[in-house]
């Protein structure tokens, strides 16, 4: 299905069409769940992105540029109408939107400012390019700004490194940041107490 699903929407976008699809994830029973309540939806496909083995489709709907996993459409099918979102596409740059997106659940993309030990630069290097622009903090750590899709996935990268790193700015991540960390100690306390 999955190499239907890409045919299909490379044709959309070579023929600058937009598409229809139903979209699912998976329930406890592992069944599949539609999102939408089972309706269609109609967007604007403009991009094939692969990352971390899955292949994502960007598109634009409902106003916005979302992503969608490709093995999660069905019953893709390209509608004579033509593409929306030729505006905003001229302003999307792929090698940027692969780096910050963080596993492709991201959120809102905002300028996070970080603080590393001089030791993570290679982590840095990998995870946001080589062309990062790195500020001296002090003898010890570096600064970065970068712009990042907010998500679980990029606060679990944050956690993953430890004391390596701490976010600065802006204040709703940090205070965002420490309400996940907060919510999890309570979650390993509560079961603490109930064994």
């Amino acid at each position: 299905q999955i190499y239907i699903n890409i045919d299909h929407l490379h044709s959309a976008i070579s023929h600058n069409s937009m598409i229809t699809f139903k979209y699912f994830a998976y329930d406890m029973n592992k069944d599949k769940a539609y999102m939408k309540k089972g309706e269609n939806y109609t967007a604007s496909p403009w991009k094939m992105v692969y990352v971390d083995e899955n292949y994502y489709l960007l598109a634009f709907e409902g106003g916005k540029f979302k992503h969608f996993r490709v093995d999660k459409m069905e019953n893709v099918t390209e509608l004579n109408m033509p593409r929306e979102g030729g505006d905003a596409s001229g302003n999307l740059d792929m090698s940027d939107y692969n780096k910050h997106i963080f596993g492709m659940y991201g959120g809102e993309v905002v300028p996070v400012t970080m603080v590393f030990l001089f030791k993570m630069m290679g982590a840095v290097m990998d995870r946001f390019g080589h062309d990062v622009l790195i500020m001296k903090e002090d003898d010890r750590h570096f600064r970065i700004t970068v712009p990042v899709a907010i998500s679980f996935q990029f606060f679990g990268w944050v956690f993953g490194l430890g004391k390596m790193v701490r976010i600065i700015a802006p204040e709703s991540v940090r205070a965002e940041m420490q309400k996940h960390l907060l919510e999890i100690g309570t979650r390993y306390e509560s079961e603490t107490r109930e064994k």
